[in-house]
């Protein structure tokens, strides 16, 4: 496998990566969302239950840890997503750094560049 051809897998790879982590960081962003809405009532002391007759109501639980938590797994995902993207960064740098003659000499015969596909299959 030729040079550019390992560099664009290792680039999908290295996205691949990327997207998972942005996902991940998506989905800690919501769990927060949730946990401080939580915890907003909390602060409130809304009522949870009423407890029925003669008990005390129970009241929304104190999610303050859980927040703090949440909240430093994504100060961790945040670092996580801009090393992937500084990783996606570096690989497309490396493709631009090579000269047109180079990536022709490089070019894995199989696939066709896209200016030939777009102009039909005359080749």
């Amino acid at each position: 496998m030729s040079e550019f051809s390992e560099t664009i897998d290792a680039l999908r790879r290295a996205r691949a990566t990327r997207d998972d982590a942005r996902q991940q960081l998506q989905r800690a962003r919501m769990r927060q969302l949730t946990l401080q809405r939580l915890q907003n009532k909390a602060d409130r002391r809304e009522i949870l239950d009423d407890g029925g007759e003669n008990q005390q109501p129970v009241f929304y639980p104190d999610r303050s840890e859980e927040l703090k938590r949440e909240r430093a797994q994504i100060q961790e995902q945040q670092g996580l997503v801009s090393q992937r993207n500084a990783e996606i960064g570096r690989l497309i740098g490396d493709l631009f750094q090579r000269t047109p003659q180079q990536l022709i000499e490089e070019w894995d015969d199989r696939f066709r560049p896209c200016c030939f596909v777009a102009c039909g299959n005359a080749l």
